[in-house]
């Protein structure tokens, strides 16, 4: 049974209400994040440890091509072709000219060095082009301590063919009846050089004219490690310089050179060999009657000189 209940304050009669006819309003809660997820460590991206060319290197005919490909190991140690992703340059544009996806064209005989660089990463490859059954030889020419030489002809004394230097010093004779070579080179202002080849590149220093007459005093280039070698008689001069002494009148060439650093020098002049100390050689050569003394400077064997090697080279007539 119900009670009834009457309001105080206003005399109004109230209605009850039933339990089942209340609806209870829940409070409201914030909301919950969810738990992050525990992040897995990244793994590193693999890198470009070794750069590697493949390909047919051995070309017979002009306008012939070959296709070339790049690829790359990995520090994972897989591998990724990369032949369009990287950099393809011929070391001579003369003989081979590369498209930027590696396709070669041969465009002269002789010898180029063909290079692919990706991600600092770099490889080279050495392409030779001449007739089938015949041969081809590489080399550069250069004047120790000073760099290249660009636009000297390389004449092979055998076969009488030739090549012109790059600017790099670079040069190639092909079509050669065999592995042999003599090369001769001949420039105004230099040295004649003369180097025999029987492998496939050569090295060629060539140095320049250095001609004083008694009583000058002259610095030529410096001596440097894999300078010229000169056989002078029974004796060998290595990292050596030629120095074109002109005598006017018979007397003795008194000679005193000067250089910096530890290494000992001797000089070869009219069939007599002077070793010298440290830092200091004298010298006085007989001359008999008036004409041009070659003198030879170079190490004194069996070393060689340690680095270059700057030096003054004093002559007077006594």
């Amino acid at each position: 049974m119900l009670a009834v209940s009457v309001s105080c304050t206003t005399g109004k009669y109230i209605q009850p209400v039933a339990p089942s006819d209340v609806t209870v309003i829940p409070t409201p809660t914030a909301p919950t994040t969810p738990a992050a997820s525990p992040t897995a460590p990244s793994t590193p991206a693999a890198s470009v440890t070794r750069i590697s060319i493949s390909g047919n290197a051995a070309l017979t005919r002009i306008g012939e091509t070959s296709q070339l490909t790049a690829t790359a190991t990995l520090s994972d140690n897989t591998t990724k072709d990369v032949t369009g992703d990287g950099r393809w340059s011929s070391g001579d544009v003369r003989v081979i000219t590369l498209s930027s996806t590696g396709l070669m064209t041969v465009v002269a005989f002789g010898v180029s060095l063909v290079s692919f660089n990706y991600q600092n990463r770099g490889s080279g490859l050495s392409v030779t082009a001449t007739p089938p059954g015949t041969f081809a030889i590489s080399g550069r020419v250069r004047r120790p301590a000073g760099g290249p030489l660009p636009n000297f002809r390389v004449v092979d004394a055998i076969s009488g063919r030739f090549g012109m230097t790059d600017l790099n010093g670079q040069f190639s004779v092909a079509e050669l009846p065999r592995l042999q070579a003599r090369f001769k080179v001949e420039m105004e202002g230099y040295e004649p050089a003369e180097k025999e080849a029987t492998q496939t590149s050569v090295d060629l220093p060539v140095q320049r004219v250095v001609r004083v007459t008694a009583g000058e005093t002259v610095k030529p280039d410096p001596l440097a490690p894999n300078d010229l070698s000169y056989v002078v008689g029974g004796n060998r001069c290595d990292d050596c310089h030629l120095i074109r002494v002109v005598v006017p009148q018979a007397g003795t060439v008194h000679v005193h050179v000067t250089w910096h650093g530890g290494s000992k020098l001797s000089l070869c002049a009219e069939g007599q060999v002077v070793a010298g100390d440290p830092g200091s050689l004298t010298a006085d050569v007989p001359v008999s009657a008036a004409h041009e003394v070659l003198m030879y400077l170079g190490a004194a064997p069996p070393n060689g000189v340690s680095g270059h090697t700057p030096f003054t080279f004093e002559t007077s007539l006594r």
